[in-house]
């Protein structure tokens, strides 16, 4: 329990999507511009957002990072204690053609929700799914070497686990080095070959395992609104992706939530490459950003994909392999966890 003088696990997880979010503007700087219009949006629909700036609708709700082994994922799962967040949820996304499956770590009370609603989506790399076992070998060399946490943040897992009473600068130095992990590293840890052999592969091979630790892929604020905000976004000259995924608003019962993209590649953090002599190649083509938003719709129509789900056999996308839909495993938590 926290003292008087120290953060609670939601004051540190409300410092963190604070923090990541300033972080991530500076990677992504028009995501900074989205957040600002996703604000007028949803201040146009709602007189109670109008009057209060720290309204929970104003706070990114969801963020979304991808590890490449299980080691990684187990320091992650042993540092997001911290924050008062949990793994909830299995999700097979080879379903979606995405060689990766995954977890959430979320607040686990309708009163954590309130104080902030928070979760970061994060997903393993599914390596064996290279379907080359030379490349898979040398993924797994390249992975083996990387060193994704600092030492620093080691120490802070380590001392949490012995003492979960944080001081409010240990508190912050925590923050700090949980950011520093996820940071976007613009420099490749390999060469150009291998590089273009794992996007060859899949583009999320090449995300996950050439680079020096995982990277923001996306995070996201809620409009009230999605089709004003899209429309706007469009009259902005924003590079929107060409659809808002989802049923559209007369059919809204058998969908929880509906999201559209952004196309964003940085004008700067493009991996440099070294090629086979020696040369630098700047590998134009790797995006390392899609700025989120999205709307969520009533607990009812989470209980009717859940159903559907069930009663639906699912077929994988990814070439080569199959999964049913018992191993789509949907997490029982209400509607409040989707918040």
């Amino acid at each position: 329990m926290a003292t008087p003088h120290s953060p609670t696990a939601d004051d540190v997880r409300t410092m963190f999507a604070a923090a990541l979010s300033d972080m991530y503007r500076k990677e992504v700087p028009l995501y900074g511009d989205l957040l600002v219009l996703v604000s007028d949006i949803n201040r146009q629909h709602s007189i109670e957002l109008a009057r209060d700036s720290h309204h929970r609708v104003e706070v990114e709700c969801h963020g979304a990072i991808r590890l490449g082994t299980a080691e990684e994922l187990s320091t992650m799962r042993r540092l997001v204690p911290v924050m008062g967040t949990q793994p909830i949820g299995y999700y097979d996304l080879t379903v979606a053609g995405l060689p990766v499956h995954a977890t959430c770590f979320r607040p686990l009370t309708t009163e954590c929700l309130e104080r902030n609603p928070f979760r970061m989506s994060t997903s393993l790399v599914r390596l064996n799914l290279l379907g080359d076992d030379d490349v898979l070998a040398k993924a797994q060399e390249i992975l083996a070497r990387r060193e994704m946490f600092t030492p620093r943040c080691l120490e802070t897992i380590k001392a949490f686990q012995s003492r979960p009473i944080l001081s409010q600068l240990e508190a912050e130095d925590s923050v700090q080095e949980a950011l520093q992990t996820i940071k976007w590293h613009p420099t490749s840890t390999v060469d150009l070959a291998t590089y273009q052999a794992l996007h060859k592969a899949h583009p999320l091979f090449a995300d996950v395992v050439c680079f020096r630790g995982p990277h923001v892929n996306h995070l996201t604020p809620r409009v009230l609104d999605i089709e004003a905000a899209y429309s706007e976004m469009d009259r902005r000259g924003m590079q929107i992706k060409q659809d808002i995924e989802g049923l559209p608003p007369g059919r809204i019962l058998c969908c929880c939530v509906r999201q559209a993209f952004l196309r964003y590649r940085s004008e700067s953090p493009f991996p440099t490459l070294r090629g086979t002599t020696g040369s630098i190649v700047h590998a134009s083509e790797h995006s390392i950003s899609l700025p989120t938003i999205s709307k969520l719709f009533a607990e009812k129509g989470w209980y009717t994909i859940r159903i559907i789900l069930r009663q639906t056999p699912l077929r994988s996308a990814i070439p080569g392999t199959s999964t049913t839909v018992s191993s789509v495993a949907i997490s029982s938590s209400r509607e409040s966890s989707f918040s």
